[in-house]
């Protein structure tokens, strides 16, 4: 949000709400609190006003979601029916915009723009190097180091009170992403690039 404080594009729109959101789902899994899955839901489809890489909160979104569901697995049915009401909420907030706009004659050429960006007709495409261009453009290398560096602490952090199995899969995990991020060309298989 910093980074893109001092252009005037509407990445920092969706950075704003889609952390926000999930904020409030981090709270909600830990509290329990419904209120607050309804106002990740407007954070999140507001977020997909602005672009549609809000959506890329939402697999993070759903695990939070999930952790809470086990947490109130004696009462699933009472923990799903808030989740169950936010989840309509959201899809109503974002028919507000994308009904009129899958309906405009711009649908099309906005549906090709962004099937080009996302690999065109191949079934799976390695974005890597434009997104760390345009990463590189919008933000300063120290801020998305300093983002790494805490991405790798926290996921540290978070899986070792796993103890040694723990830390061991966050590691396993970390190298992982290490290697799809510096070598993209080991996950090519003809034209499949199972680079994630």
């Amino acid at each position: 949000l910093v980074g893109f404080g001092r252009i005037v594009q509407y990445q920092s729109v969706v950075f704003a709400l889609s952390a926000l959101g999930l904020f409030c789902l981090l709270l909600y899994a830990q509290q329990g609190d419904r209120l607050l899955v309804w106002l990740a839901a407007a954070c999140f489809a507001v977020a997909a006003w602005a672009h549609y890489d809000a959506m890329l909160a939402l697999p993070a979104g759903l695990l939070l979601l999930g952790y809470r569901l086990w947490q109130d697995r004696a009462q699933w049915r009472q923990g799903l029916l808030p989740i169950l009401g936010a989840g309509l909420f959201g899809l109503f907030l974002l028919a507000l915009f994308y009904v009129p706009f899958a309906r405009s004659p711009e649908a099309s050429n906005a549906a090709n723009y962004v099937g080009n960006r996302l690999g065109g007709e191949q079934t799976f495409f390695n974005q890597l190097a434009s997104t760390f261009e345009r990463t590189a453009v919008y933000n300063s290398i120290y801020f998305m180091g300093l983002i790494a560096f805490g991405l790798v602490m926290q996921t540290l952090f978070a899986w070792r009170r796993w103890h040694r199995i723990g830390i061991v899969l966050a590691s396993a995990v970390l190298l992982l992403v290490a290697a799809t991020l510096l070598k993209p060309e080991w996950w090519q298989s003809g034209d499949w690039v199972f680079a994630w």
